[in-house]
C-alpha cells in the first residue's frame, strides 16, 4: 500500500473523513470522477484502495462540510495582499487545530464544522479562503504542481479540530 493510499484510508477509518482522489499534482478530481456521491457518504476502504491501485500518484482530497465535520481555512500566505495581522483578527495565534503546510508556503487549518451551513468562498480578507459545504482541501502527503508535498504542521492525531473562533464565525 503506497503512502498516499495509506493516508487516505487512515483519514477515513480513523477520523471518519470523506476523501476522494485528485489528479496527480492537482487540486481537482481526475477527469470523469464524480465527487457528489462522497458529499453524501464516506467511501469504503475497498473503493479508496481501488482508486489508488488505478493511479498510485493520485492526490487526496478531503470533502469539507457536514459529511467530514470539517470547515477548512486556507491561508494563501504567498498572496501579496495577505496580512498575518489581519488574519489574526479572525483566528488568534493560540488556536490549536490540525494544520497543514501547502507546497507554496500557505496553510490549511481544519476547524469543526459548525451547526450553521457554510459553503465555500474566497477573499474573506485577501489570501484567506474557506471551504465548507461543496468544498475540497488537498491533504498531506499529496504533491503540489511544483513537486513539493503538503505536510502536517499539527497532525489530526495530536488534536481534534477546534471550534471556530467567534470573530471568524461572525465573518463567515
Amino acid at each position: 500500500m503506497n503512502r498516499t493510499m495509506q493516508a487516505a484510508v487512515e483519514y477515513t477509518e480513523r477520523f471518519n473523513w470523506s476523501v476522494v482522489p485528485l489528479a496527480p499534482r492537482s487540486k481537482f478530481p481526475p477527469k470523469g470522477f464524480k465527487v457528489l456521491p462522497y458529499r453524501e457518504r464516506i467511501a469504503k476502504r475497498e473503493e479508496i484502495e481501488s482508486w489508488w491501485r488505478s493511479n498510485a500518484d493520485y492526490n487526496i482530497g478531503l470533502v469539507t462540510g457536514r459529511i467530514s465535520g470539517i470547515l477548512g481555512i486556507d491561508h494563501d500566505k504567498y498572496n501579496p495582499g495577505y496580512s498575518e495581522a489581519e488574519a489574526l483578527r479572525f483566528i488568534p495565534d493560540d488556536v490549536f487545530t490540525p494544520t497543514s503546510m501547502t507546497p507554496r508556503g500557505g496553510q490549511h487549518q481544519f476547524f469543526a464544522y459548525p451547526d450553521e451551513k457554510i459553503s465555500i468562498g474566497a477573499g474573506l480578507i485577501p489570501g484567506l479562503d474557506y471551504r465548507g459545504e461543496g468544498g475540497l482541501l488537498v491533504m498531506p502527503p499529496s504533491m503540489g504542481e511544483n513537486g513539493k508535498p503538503y505536510k502536517w504542521l499539527i497532525e489530526p492525531a495530536e488534536t481534534e479540530p477546534a471550534i471556530l473562533p467567534s470573530e471568524l464565525k461572525r465573518a463567515l
